[in-house]
């Protein structure tokens, strides 16, 4: 497995097809490192102390996904709704990633592994 870039401390990215059909949307992802991830679980995670004075750590979930968001969704294209295209935006991201679950889920799913990305960017290459 060539993983190029990784050992280069360069960002890899990969265009990704999503969804399903002849023409799936195509979404630009960047890797997050087990390292970044743990950081971003960490930075959703709040800490408060309960009526026996005991600490409690809750990970709010939809921020987490937000966060992530922003650390691996990079762009996309091909993503309609109501027969338009919904151009990539910041905040279309945070919107698509806190309401839509399949679509959150793909990122999850997807971000981390570096062996996809680097496949994926390969086909890409090989396509053009």
């Amino acid at each position: 497995m060539d993983v190029g870039a990784f050992f280069d401390n360069e960002e890899i990215t990969a265009d990704l097809p999503f969804g399903g059909g002849p023409d799936p949307a195509i979404i630009k992802l960047r890797y997050v490192s087990s390292e970044t991830m743990a950081a971003l679980v960490k930075k959703a995670t709040k800490t408060t102390y309960n009526a026996k004075h005991q600490r409690e750590e809750k990970t709010d979930n939809t921020e987490f996904k937000r966060l992530l968001g922003e650390a691996a969704v990079i762009g996309w294209s091909g993503i309609t709704a109501g027969g338009q295209d919904v151009e990539f935006s910041p905040a279309k991201r945070d919107q698509a990633m806190a309401g839509w679950t399949d679509f959150a889920k793909f990122v999850v799913d997807t971000c981390d592994d570096l062996q996809a990305l680097v496949q994926a960017d390969r086909e890409a290459v090989r396509g053009n």
